[in-house]
């Protein structure tokens, strides 16, 4: 990974912060369950205080724009995360209404069943050439 990805990838290059759609950084948190144990709440104000969820939320938002109907293990790989990050990420984004869940099919990564994602306004095309709108 080039020094300028890993920037990206961190959330540290203001070129690419300044065009980012605003459901990257404006009320989405990255988040833990209050059953789990302090070390994942500590972890998720962590990728939040130091840049790098959003960072990581824009690589797996320009992931699914570029190439959509992956998983998230698939995202993982194509931008070299590790795999639970899209995980954690991707929920945050279909918060935002950036991406939604495509159908499940097999992943190529884990050989098991699991959801896709697609950008949210991709979501629509298939209604409206249906008609429907």
């Amino acid at each position: 990974m080039s020094a300028k990805d890993a920037r990206i990838q961190n959330g540290d290059d203001a070129a690419a912060r300044s065009q980012e759609p605003s459901g990257l950084t404006k009320g989405l948190r990255a988040k833990s369950r209050w059953t789990d144990p302090d070390t994942s709440r500590a972890a998720a104000r962590r990728v939040e205080s130091d840049g790098s969820a959003i960072g990581q939320r824009r690589a797996c938002l320009d992931e699914v724009r570029k190439h959509p109907g992956k998983t998230a293990a698939e995202i993982a790989e194509a931008v070299g995360l590790e795999r639970h990050v899209p995980s954690r990420r991707l929920p945050e984004l279909r918060h935002a209404s950036l991406v939604r869940n495509g159908p499940s099919r097999v992943c190529e990564i884990m050989g098991t069943r699991a959801m896709t994602w697609i950008p949210e306004d991709q979501a629509v095309a298939p209604l409206m050439q249906g008609r429907l709108f």
